[in-house]
């Protein structure tokens, strides 16, 4: 049945050129908006141009701006898109861009589970319609945090995956060694690359024949390469798309994560949908779920990268059929992420949204002086990030009690 109106929707995000599983999404509804009748806009805060003008206003922000700033120069931007429907990724700026944004409704989509997750969700009280999770843990989490919304309100979606048909050719892991592959940001931060080395390190002590490739790119780039240098086994890639990043995929056995927390990372499951099985952290993670859908052995005590080693030592001398088997369990694990189902259940979840009552606050007092808001994003970011969860106050509250 096609929908019944056009919805108007503006997606406000901090990244879109990056490599990450929000940026995936972004793309994502770029391409594919359209097919469902969804009118959208993307609002880019911290990228200085964007590729398509028409559809994208890159805002240009950086470490040196202030809180206030930011919302001053959100708020001109929204001048030109009044009474869309917002929907904010990560929930990022929400605090202090709502009283700018003249949304008709608000939506947050949670794409990382980070250790500070449920602050960021306490922090949303009042200003939101609904919200978006990847996993089952952010899905249970966001109902604790956030009681007002309820269950209609809070909605669990199968992230989108788009793999070309192209048949993976490895060979058998006999004659060669094992590809371990690393797709992501390389940052310390939650992503803990600096957990490679280490990882290297225990796997050359044991003998083990392996390739390590990565894509992307990231702050510890350069750090990570220098610890790395010298290594015959490790190929660093850059950051690839296309039919690039799909080939390299399909070229690999295993996808390493060594993270202090994700939530279902999109990268996973595009390597699933190419039978490549993930070797992921025990956490609390729609990560975590996918890969026991494979084998409960791919799951490793976070941090322990002697686990991880072993593991992968183990899996190198695995039989081929067992590979095989692996592989097949790999691609139907995602096969409810393929085609038009995501957008589909997007676009249901906004249409619903915008029938039922407006829950979000809608009318802003002026902002109080906070002596925080002074400093710039990259200092306020280091010594204090929880000023950044300091909301602007409203004078009529909206939501439910």
């Amino acid at each position: 049945m096609p929908p019944d109106h056009r919805i108007n929707a503006l997606h406000v995000a901090p990244h879109l050129q990056s490599l990450g599983g929000m940026q995936a999404v972004l793309r994502h509804h770029w391409a594919h908006d359209q097919e469902a009748d969804i009118e959208s806009r993307l609002a880019v805060l911290f990228e200085r141009q964007t590729r398509n003008p028409e559809k994208a206003d890159a805002l240009g922000w950086n470490w040196r701006w202030t809180i206030p700033q930011m919302g001053r120069a959100f708020e001109q931007l929204m001048r030109r898109y009044p009474g869309r429907l917002c929907v904010y990724h990560n929930l990022w700026g929400l605090p202090f861009l709502a009283s700018g944004d003249r949304a008709s409704r608000r939506i947050g989509f949670l794409h990382s589970s980070t250790p500070r997750l449920e602050a960021e969700l306490l922090a949303q009280r009042g200003l939101l319609d609904g919200l978006i999770a990847v996993s089952p843990a952010q899905s249970s989490l966001a109902h604790k945090c956030l009681p007002e919304l309820g269950a209609d309100r809070i909605r669990l979606l199968p992230l989108p995956i788009d793999p070309p048909k192209i048949e993976p050719a490895r060979g058998v892991l006999e004659n060669r060694p094992i590809v371990l592959g690393y797709s992501g940001r390389l940052v310390k931060d939650i992503k803990r690359v600096d957990r490679l080395p280490e990882l290297t390190r225990q796997l050359s002590q044991r003998g083990v024949r392996y390739r390590l490739e990565l894509l992307g790119d990231g702050a510890d780039g350069t750090w990570l390469r220098k610890q790395l240098a010298g290594n015959p086994a490790v190929v660093f890639h850059g950051i690839q798309s296309g039919a690039a990043y799909w080939k390299l995929l399909a070229g690999w056995d295993l996808m390493l994560y060594v993270s202090d927390s994700e939530g279902t990372p999109v990268s996973l499951l595009e390597g699933l949908s190419m039978g490549v099985a993930p070797l992921f952290p025990r956490l609390a993670s729609g990560g975590t779920a996918y890969t026991q859908k494979v084998d409960e052995r791919l799951i490793y005590d976070a941090g322990d990268m002697g686990a991880a080693a072993n593991t992968i030592q183990a899996l190198a001398q695995m039989p081929a059929a067992k590979w095989e088997l692996w592989r097949r369990r790999c691609v139907d694990a995602v096969r409810n992420h393929l085609g038009s189902a995501y957008i589909h259940a997007f676009r249901d979840f906004l249409e619903a949204i915008e029938k039922a009552p407006r829950q979000s606050a809608s009318v802003f007092e002026t902002r109080p002086f906070y002596a925080t808001d002074r400093l710039p994003l990259g200092l306020l970011s280091r010594l204090t990030p929880d000023a950044l969860l300091k909301k602007t106050p409203f004078s009529v509250v909206t939501a439910k009690s």
